[in-house]
């Protein structure tokens, strides 16, 4: 090999090592790798902990939806129990059965006008109250003494006084 050839070579050595001097200073070290890892370590941990939040609102939404189809599924047994329509159209209902009627549809209507939504109305008539010895709107109003409870405590609502 020649003076000139051993030159170059040289000077090519130097040109790269020249680059892996400036390149070197921005790979990562072990601590850098470390401090890394336990970032990482910490927001698996945050995401750990979140997954299992939602997956309680999940339970509980589900609880929800089966307390809920209960409700429903109890409030359509009692309307399909004995006074279905098709017992009020073939037949005349008996003074008691008026009444009851009566009662029921005035219920029914204060609390349409004051939700104006058929859901929450419904919710509302079906679910046990606490002001009303936990029970429902509908069980409560089958008596006289019942549905003016009902009314009453709808009037305050109206009112703005709180449910």
């Amino acid at each position: 090999m020649k003076l000139t050839q051993m030159e170059d070579a040289i000077r090519n050595i130097d040109h790269r090592l020249v680059a892996v001097e400036q390149i070197l200073p921005t790979l990562a070290t072990k601590d850098d790798i470390a401090d890394a890892k336990r970032h990482t370590d910490v927001r698996f941990e945050s995401l750990r902990d979140d997954m299992g939040k939602v997956a309680e609102g999940v339970a509980s939404l589900a609880t929800s939806l089966q307390e809920n189809t209960r409700v429903l599924d109890a409030a359509v047994s009692r309307l399909n129990h004995h006074d279905t329509i098709l017992h009020v159209v073939a037949t005349r209902l008996t003074a008691e059965e008026s009444a009851r009627t009566e009662r029921l549809a005035r219920v029914v209507a204060l609390a349409e006008a004051l939700w104006n939504d058929d859901e929450e109305t419904r919710a509302f008539l079906s679910r046990p109250h606490a002001l009303l010895g936990d029970r429902s709107p509908l069980d409560v109003a089958s008596t006289e003494l019942g549905a003016r409870r009902v009314e009453q405590l709808l009037h305050s609502a109206e009112h703005g006084l709180p449910l």
